[in-house]
């Protein structure tokens, strides 16, 4: 059996691990209290206007409880705005406020 460093999605995953906390370093670096997670999810929200949370969490490669507990940050952040769709009362509009925006 061969050791595990050897093996590439080992590799492929520590490497991946390596850039988030370098990342996430440089961004409380520069001041900003926001994770990753939480800035993609804010950038595909400024990007892509009335996405439902499972269409997020599609785009991201996150599973959808994933997005619920990032979204309730954001929220709690007041970086978005959460409001009843009129539409279907099942879901949520998400919409980036002046903070978020910052």
């Amino acid at each position: 059996m061969e050791k595990l460093e050897s093996v590439i999605f080992f590799t492929v995953e520590k490497l991946i691990k390596v850039y988030r906390r370098f990342a996430q370093n440089q961004i409380q670096q520069h001041g900003y209290d926001i994770t990753i997670d939480q800035w993609l999810v804010l950038r595909t929200l400024q990007e892509q206007k009335h996405l439902s949370q499972h269409e997020i969490a599609d785009l991201l490669f996150k599973d959808f409880a994933s997005i619920t507990r990032i979204i309730e940050l954001l929220v709690k952040k007041q970086y978005v705005q959460r409001s009843i769709n009129e539409a279907d009362r099942r879901k949520f509009e998400l919409e980036i406020t002046e903070e978020g925006k910052k």
